[in-house]
């Protein structure tokens, strides 16, 4: 039999932990140790769970003679088996996985139920800082007969449930947790753009967006955590309401919020993005990523709903025409393609520049929301203002077209009224430039080539 065998002196009082294993070698162990005085036994029972590896079942045994006395009885405070008294090591820490240990009972009556199940109910939970242990200083105890078992009491851990508003039958997920643990509601990272999920599942191809505490989504979980609803009766050790279920409502898409320049400038293309606050790109002249001057827009950007109703803002955004044999539509979006949705955004003191450079090929579109605009896409609560800088120096090979919104496709509605074309450059006189609603001409007849 391996023992291990751990003395630990305190005050005046001496005991002897022993790790039980059953053994035939049992007795004469016990035998030695009424020998050398340690003759009454505290039994702790793991009930289900272990103390160390194999380990069911640790037993003190003190020496009665070193006992105080009080009234005519011995008196023993009982030790915890997980004090740190008795050590630093987890030798005594009693554990059971996937239950919550709930403390340490004198009585503990079993019953069957009539599948054969056992389970147990407990009563008088033992205080270590109060209660003592009372022994009669003329009777004669013997090691191997404890005068006390303590049960440890367990419980199955409480469990939160998942389940979608859309099909509130079916269990994403279970989550075990401690009786009065909180669960951390998902959160956005405003660093990253991404939303922190915590303990609720992710579900692929959606979006969370709130917690139910009912399948009909009535009742909205409106603080950043909230606590289990189940509850515990220590004095008996029942539980009531151990699974607690939530409801996910969600949106279609992987969205990610924008709080930053940084992260409006490192969208994709296709991703799907709301912008959470009022941006300010500053006055800088190009300070717009080339890839959506010049690049296909499928993606989604959508302003956060202000109080007042106001579209969220994004300011003085800048950029230049790119020139190139592939390029077809340059704007703020080169293209703005089927599917895309920009809504409830206003966009202040825009101002593109088409610049002396490369001639640019026949056919291709400017505009100064985007070249072109699918009619397929969705464009609302939109506006627009700035200005379209035509340097008197360009060259266009062929057809172009020019249009304050778009300069080719469908604008949806996007008022154009408060964008200006101006000419610039050494012979900004000369150019012609004429507005005919949203679509510009230029004519550079009277410049001297």
């Amino acid at each position: 039999m391996n023992k291990k065998l751990k003395v630990i002196l305190f005050a005046v009082l001496a005991i002897v932990t022993i790790l039980l294993v059953t053994s035939c070698g049992d007795n004469a162990y016990y035998a030695l140790l009424d020998e050398e005085g340690y003759q009454v036994s505290i039994q702790y029972d793991a009930n289900g769970g272990e103390f160390a590896k194999g380990t069911t079942v640790i037993v003190d045994t003190y020496g009665l003679n070193s006992l105080p006395t009080k009234e005519g009885k011995k008196i023993a405070k009982l030790i915890n088996p997980n004090d740190e008294i008795r050590g630093a090591g987890k030798v005594f820490a009693v554990k059971n996985p996937g239950y919550q240990f709930v403390g340490w009972y004198e009585e503990r009556i079993e019953t069957t139920d009539a599948s054969g199940e056992v389970s147990y109910t407990y009563s008088k939970p033992w205080n270590f800082e109060s209660d003592r242990l009372e022994l009669d200083p003329n009777k004669e105890y013997r090691a191997s007969e404890p005068v006390k078992t303590l049960y440890a009491a367990w419980i199955p851990q409480f469990e939160y449930e998942f389940y979608s508003l859309d099909n509130p039958t079916e269990l994403l997920k279970e989550y075990k947790v401690e009786v009065g643990a909180e669960l951390v509601l998902p959160e956005w990272d405003t660093k990253s753009g991404n939303i922190k999920m915590h303990q609720f599942p992710t579900i692929k191809g959606k979006t969370f967006v709130g917690a139910y505490t009912d399948p009909e989504g009535k009742n909205q979980i409106t603080e950043a955590s909230i606590k289990h609803t189940g509850t515990l009766d220590e004095s008996n050790v029942t539980v009531k309401d151990p699974v607690m279920k939530i409801y996910i409502d969600t949106m279609d898409g992987e969205w990610k919020h924008i709080y930053t320049v940084a992260q409006l400038k490192n969208m994709s293309l296709n991703g799907n993005y709301i912008l959470q606050q009022d941006l300010d790109l500053g006055n800088k002249t190009r300070n717009w990523d080339s890839s959506f001057v010049s690049g296909k827009f499928t993606g989604k950007l959508v302003g956060k709903e202000k109080e007042n109703g106001e579209p969220v803002k994004i300011k003085n955004l800048a950029f230049y025409q790119e020139s190139g044999a592939a390029i077809f539509s340059i704007g703020m979006f080169g293209q703005i393609g089927d599917g895309a949705v920009i809504e409830n955004i206003a966009f202040e003191n825009v101002t593109m520049d088409i610049d002396v450079g490369a001639p640019l090929r026949s056919g291709v579109s400017f505009g100064l929301l985007a070249g072109t605009i699918s009619e397929n896409a969705v464009i609302e609560n939109v506006t627009i203002s700035g200005t379209i800088n035509i340097d008197s120096g360009c060259s266009f090979a062929g057809d172009y077209m020019i249009g304050l919104v778009c300069g080719l496709g469908d604008r949806h509605g996007v008022d154009y009224s408060k964008i200006q074309c101006v000419a610039v450059g050494d012979k900004a006189q000369d150019l012609i430039i004429e507005v005919t609603q949203d679509t510009v001409a230029l004519d550079f007849s009277k410049i001297a080539k």
